[in-house]
């Protein structure tokens, strides 16, 4: 089972139209990612340290 933070799903979304606009231009081409470093991704990895 794949986990999802609410920031990616929210990216999805937002990226949507670009994606789809690219599939009508280009039938069959392929969304791949682009394998940024986002915050968000920093934080699941490496996580706060403990307090104690």
């Amino acid at each position: 089972m794949k986990i999802y933070m609410l920031s990616e799903i929210a990216r999805l979304i937002e990226a949507m139209p670009t994606v789809m606009a690219i599939k009508e231009q280009w039938p069959g081409a392929k969304v791949v990612p682009t394998r940024t470093i986002t915050a968000d991704n920093y934080w699941w990895e490496h996580g706060d340290e403990l307090p104690f």
